[in-house]
């Protein structure tokens, strides 16, 4: 089973069209998104994917976040976290946050098998103890290339970046 890792899409949703092609193609059954989205069109592209969406807030994602918590937004089967969020799927334990000084933190519990952040626009991956740190870059395309992250978790869960084309 495959799940996608994205991060600050910044509003570009022709890059975000590229990645769900792409993800499509890997039948990706769920993906994670570590924030900034930035504008409610994001959110409402979320919303025509097929496959559950977990998302967290970021730094630029304040204005969206009020709308969403005053109800003025219907997310459906998006899966909205604050801060962080967490998840279990095929027994592996995923947090998921913005930022990377987060995303330490949670991986020095030691109780995830995952933790995906974003923020800083720069794709890694690294091993902290037992934990698997992936920050998938950045879809947005700003500071470099245009890049995501899939994640088989069945089998060794090795992580791999993806840029788009």
């Amino acid at each position: 089973m495959k799940i996608a890792v994205l991060s600050d899409i910044h509003s570009n949703l022709v890059n975000l069209s590229k990645v769900r092609t792409a993800i499509e193609e890997e039948k990706v059954a769920a993906v994670f998104c570590c924030g900034d989205i930035q504008t409610e069109d994001v959110l409402i592209e979320f919303k025509r994917w097929k496959m559950p969406i977990y998302l967290c807030w970021g730094n630029a994602d304040i204005a969206l976040r009020e709308k969403t918590e005053n109800n003025e937004l219907d997310h459906g089967h998006v899966k909205i976290s604050d801060e962080y969020g967490e998840a279990e799927i095929r027994k592996r334990k995923i947090a998921f946050t913005h930022t990377d000084e987060l995303a330490r933190k949670l991986a020095g519990m030691k109780k995830y098998d995952l933790v995906f952040y974003g923020h800083t626009h720069t794709p890694w991956i690294s091993v902290q103890e037992e934990t698997t740190l992936v920050n998938p870059g950045e879809v947005a395309g700003h500071f470099g290339p245009a890049t995501f992250a899939l994640c088989e978790l069945d089998g060794k869960m090795k992580p791999e970046l993806k840029v788009i084309i």
